[in-house]
């Protein structure tokens, strides 16, 4: 408290004008009655005056004593002068002298009041000097127990007025270019906590914080002149104080007080309000420094129990924690990931989300100190993004309204960084303490760390998948080296392949060297309606296999789209691949899959599915070279068990009968029929069939050389031909068709059996279900009816040398033996080597002259 306001509350506490002076002059009066009274012989009494003079001076003061020594002493005048007319002499002398006396008491009780005036004010002030040293220490205990700048406002504004006797006061804090009212504790006004004024509004507080000087305001009517904002949001202020918080050296707001007196301020309210902006500008740094460890420690503490979040399965989710509790942690409007690829950038999250295109790529060179923040490895600020971002990243940062920025290059383990967390304000902020930069570093440090935990996660799953496929392939691999044929290889693989990508039927096809027929070798899961509905398709069609055929690549077809590509109709699938059975010779064939349920195949399945298949082909590849030998081996044991037994044959009918007992096996043949041609006769007789009902043969046992037919054409040619099916015979012999139905076979192949440029036979062999003849089969059969030409030719000629020498023999030999009584002949002719009629022998019985008989038994030698 001032020692104006306390000699004011002194005045006021004495007694009202009115009230002195009307004492003073009715005392006045009563002394003069009393003087009057006291004195009958007209002589004059001034003690009483005296005293009365005394008490007005006691009672009212300097002023009141002196009335009461006018009124009672100019009474006394004028009754000495002008009643009784004798103020002279004594009178006179009297009256003056009491007049001094008179005098004399005011002016030693005006010393006296005084004085006691000066007492009470030197006490006054000194309780009110301690009552503000006591308030200021409570101000400074107050602000000292500070812990938050919410809390040094609130000390401020509640306890500073009450120590210089202003109405009210308000703290506020600079935020960019607003000063933001922290805690108004202002009567009749509309401002609140976090009302924001323009820094050049023109009111005390704001140009104090602005200016950072001391701003007073005497009355109304400056305050309504130079602040007329400010005037406007206090009305009933009369004079105001604002004095700047200083923090570090800087001014970061100020604290206004407003009186609703309008007399002058005093030296002593400044010089408070400054001690009270002084303390609370310590306190704020205190509570600054203790707010942003306490922010610190909380944003540590709060990484350190979001961290586990980031430690997802996969890379998005990884981000997208990231991403939101970066923007949560540092408070910030956006949080963006990138992924460094290069000089690009690779979008992964934003926060809030969707804010950008997920497929995003951005250049580095838009961000100049992007760039340099990861080449140096640092985090950076940039104050206001838009001043340094270029070309499409300037687009993109005005579009997203991005002002303060900062850069946080994540390295993942030990290597540069991969990623870079980008943290935007759409405001512009100051730079931060090195406590936030260590904070984002810490954050960045576990970002890095879970992803790296993701990296190693997946390259640890990634060797277990490759291990596990691995295995499954060396299963498969085992299975295969123990199937020897075609048949038992594409089983082995079917079945391994349809277990490990869970498909629910498949079946492997083979191609044929020649057309466009392929074989299903083995099937599973398939009714018998969708094996034959399957089995109508050949190279040919538009299906998924015969495109993984001709093309050689794999068929992927695992939606309806891509399976609307293909002529497969009424098919309620859900997906299919085919794979090539690719070997060194060549495409052989396809492995398909059919997926009754939808099915997607990521990456690594697809090329285990590609490594497994090559495996399959090349263990198709290795039946086929065994089942070439192993066929190869068996014709030679057939050639050679046919060339012996037609070594055997001496006539046609027995060389016919081996070579149907013989081919027609080897080939797998339903029916095989042999026969010669008479050129004689102009015709071919049939000598030997198998697999053909009388029915059918009796029409065909002997057929013109002249007629049309497949046989005669390639007798004339001297090449064979083969039918595949009864609709190439159709198309070329349609009359003859209808006799060859009745063998109900499907695929047709005529041989002539050719010696010396001459055919001799003809070898006939049929399938009842369509056949694809090789080119190696067929060699194999031409090469077979060659032997079987060679032996029809020796055939025909052992039996024409029989013929010739059974009639010379006949010609020598007797028809009949002689009778002769008492005697019975009997002959018999057996050759010597077994399987010839004809022998070189020769008996003969002559009946002599004399009667005797003679036996003869000769032998042609030479």
């Amino acid at each position: 408290m001032t020692r104006a306001r306390v000699v004011a509350a002194y005045r006021r506490w004495n007694r009202g004008r009115a009230a002195r002076y009307g004492v003073a002059v009715v005392l006045a009066a009563a002394g003069v009655l009393i003087s009057e009274a006291l004195t009958p012989d007209q002589a004059q009494l001034y003690a009483v005056l005296v005293g009365v003079v005394a008490v007005a001076v006691w009672y009212g003061g300097i002023g009141p004593g002196l009335v009461a020594v006018a009124v009672g002493w100019g009474f006394e005048l004028v009754k000495l002068a002008f009643v009784q007319d004798t103020f002279q002499g004594i009178e006179v002398t009297r009256w003056a002298v009491t007049l001094t006396v008179g005098l004399g008491v005011v002016w030693v009780n005006a010393i006296l009041l005084r004085s006691r005036a000066e007492a009470t004010i030197a006490a006054s002030v000194a309780e009110a000097s301690f009552r503000d040293m006591a308030g200021l220490q409570e101000l400074a205990r107050t602000l000292l127990a500070a812990v938050t700048p919410s809390d040094v406002a609130r000390a401020l504004v509640e306890q500073t007025p009450s120590l210089v006797g202003a109405r009210g006061a308000a703290l506020g804090m600079i935020d960019g270019e607003d000063l933001v009212i922290a805690d108004p504790r202002v009567g009749g006004s509309h401002l609140k906590p976090g009302f924001r004024l323009p820094l050049d509004t023109r009111a005390p507080i704001s140009q104090a914080a602005r200016a950072g000087e001391t701003i007073r305001v005497d009355d109304r009517a400056t305050l309504e002149r130079d602040f007329p904002d400010g005037a406007a949001m206090t009305l009933y202020a009369q004079r105001a104080v604002a004095v700047p918080l200083w923090v570090a050296g800087e001014s970061v707001g100020a604290l206004s007080l407003l009186f609703d007196e309008s007399e002058p301020t005093h030296g002593e309210v400044e010089a408070i309000a400054a001690l009270a902006a002084g303390l609370g500008g310590q306190a704020l740094e205190r509570a600054r420094l203790y707010e942003r460890e306490r922010e610190s420690r909380a944003g540590l503490d709060r990484i350190l129990r979001v961290a586990p979040s980031f430690r997802a399965d996969d890379v998005g989710s990884a981000a997208a924690a990231i991403c939101a509790e970066a923007a949560a942690t540092f408070g910030a409007d956006t949080a963006i990931l990138w992924r460094l690829r290069g000089q690009r950038l690779e979008l992964l999250c934003t926060a809030p989300p969707d804010i950008l295109p997920s497929d995003l790529d951005a250049s580095l060179e838009d961000f100049p100190t992007l760039r340099d923040a990861v080449q140096n490895r640092r985090v950076s600020f940039v104050p206001d993004v838009q001043d340094e971002a270029r070309g499409e990243g300037l687009e993109r940062v005005r579009s997203l309204g991005l002002r303060s920025s900062f850069r946080v290059p994540i390295a993942i383990g030990e290597g540069e960084p991969e990623l870079i967390l980008i943290v935007s304000w759409t405001k512009e902020i100051s730079e931060p303490d090195p406590s936030t930069v260590v904070l984002l570093r810490r954050f960045a440090d576990q970002a890095g760390f879970a992803f790296e935990q993701i990296e190693r996660k997946r390259a640890q799953a990634e060797a277990q998948k490759r291990s596990e496929e691995t295995r499954r392939l060396q299963e498969v691999t085992a299975a295969l080296s123990l199937a020897s044929t075609s048949t038992e290889v594409t089983d082995t693989c079917l079945t391994h392949v349809l277990e490990a990508v869970e498909a629910e039927a498949g079946f492997v096809v083979l191609s044929r060297p020649e057309g466009v027929t392929v074989d299903f070798v083995s099937s599973s899961g398939y009714s018998d309606e969708e094996l034959r509905h399957w089995g109508t398709f050949a190279l040919d069609s538009n299906v998924p296999f015969s495109r993984a055929i001709a093309a050689g690549e794999p068929v992927w077809a695992l939606t309806r789209a891509e399976m609307a590509g293909f002529d497969v109709d009424e098919i309620r699938d859900q997906g299919w691949v085919s794979m090539p059975l690719r070997t060194a010779a060549g495409v052989r064939g396809a492995l398909h899959l059919t997926f009754r349920r939808p099915r997607e195949l990521g990456d690594d399945e697809r090329r285990w599915l590609q490594a497994v298949v090559s495996q399959c082909a090349q263990a198709l590849e290795r039946s086929r070279l065994f089942d070439a030998e192993l066929t190869l081996r068996h014709r030679s044991d057939r050639l050679q068990q046919m060339t012996a037994a037609l070594s055997n044959a001496l006539t046609r009918t027995d060389v016919a009968k081996v070579v149907v007992d013989e081919i027609g096996p080897a080939l797998g043949a339903s029916g095989t029929a042999l026969g010669i041609v008479l050129e004689v006769r102009r015709l071919v007789q049939l000598l030997a069939w198998v697999g053909y009902s009388e029915e059918s043969i009796e029409p065909r046992r002997e057929v013109s050389l002249d007629e049309p037919t497949p046989g005669n054409r390639s007798l004339k040619r001297r090449v064979s031909s083969f039918y595949e099916s009864l609709e190439d015979v159709r198309a070329t012999f349609p009359d003859i068709s209808a006799l060859m139905e009745l063998a109900e076979h499907e695929s047709f192949l005529y041989v002539p059996l050719v010696a010396g440029r001459r055919a001799n036979g003809l070898l006939v062999m049929s399938w009842a279900e369509r056949y694809s003849l090789s080119s190696e089969d067929r060699r194999f059969v031409e090469a077979l009816s060659g032997q079987a030409a060679l032996a029809l030719d020796r055939a025909s000629a052992y039996e024409s040398e029989q013929s010739i020498a059974e009639t010379l023999q006949r010609s020598v030999l007797p028809a009949t033996l002689p009778r002769v009584e008492g005697m019975q002949l009997a002959a018999r002719y057996l050759p010597g080597t077994a399987g010839v009629a004809v022998g070189g022998d020769w008996f003969d019985a002559i009946r002599l002259q004399d009667g005797q008989l003679g036996l003869v038994v000769g032998d042609v030698v030479g």
